[in-house]
């Protein structure tokens, strides 16, 4: 589930309320991002009926927490950093 608010103590209260509840909330952003994530829920939607899997079908986000490398060259300009 994602959660998108511009009050951080009203999403940071949600999250605490629904830590122990069966689903993985993640923190969205801004609301701004509410308009992103109601395409993508349609997104879903349309995936699913149309290869079957509706409504048993979600997001999978993949991947690995990202650290600057030695031999990295262009990870300072994605990290923002110097170098």
């Amino acid at each position: 589930m994602f959660v998108v608010s511009n009050d951080t103590d009203a999403k940071a209260k949600f999250m605490s309320l629904v830590e122990h509840t069966p689903f993985r909330y993640i923190d969205a952003g801004e609301l701004k991002n509410a308009r992103t994530v109601e395409r993508m829920t349609l997104l879903s939607g349309e995936l699913g009926q149309r290869y079957g899997y509706f409504p048993r079908m979600n997001y999978k986000l993949l991947g690995e927490a990202w650290t600057l490398g030695q031999n990295d060259h262009l990870g300072s300009l994605i990290a923002g950093k110097q170098s």
